[in-house]
């Protein structure tokens, strides 16, 4: 979906359950549970992280899982921002 035309949430909520999976999960959060697709959002980075401005520098952690899911968001919307 890389048209000129706006996002919707619908949009944007597909793109990201689309881009979670067990890599994306926080391997803290594996530990006391592990990643379903019955429970997709356990452990995953948040949207506002994901879509907002890119931070400056590696984030303190969860680096590798939050290029991953940004990329796949990326993948499906095109462009984001930041």
């Amino acid at each position: 979906m890389t048209t000129g035309t706006p996002w919707t949430l619908t949009d944007i909520e597909a793109a990201i359950r689309a881009g979670w999976s067990a890599e994306t999960c926080s391997p803290d959060d594996v530990e006391r549970a592990p990643w379903t697709a019955d429970n997709p959002a356990w452990g995953q980075v948040t949207e506002g992280r994901l879509m907002g401005p890119r931070p400056q520098g590696r984030l303190p952690r969860r680096w590798e899982e939050y290029r991953l899911l940004r990329g796949r968001v990326g993948a499906r919307l095109g462009v984001i921002g930041g």
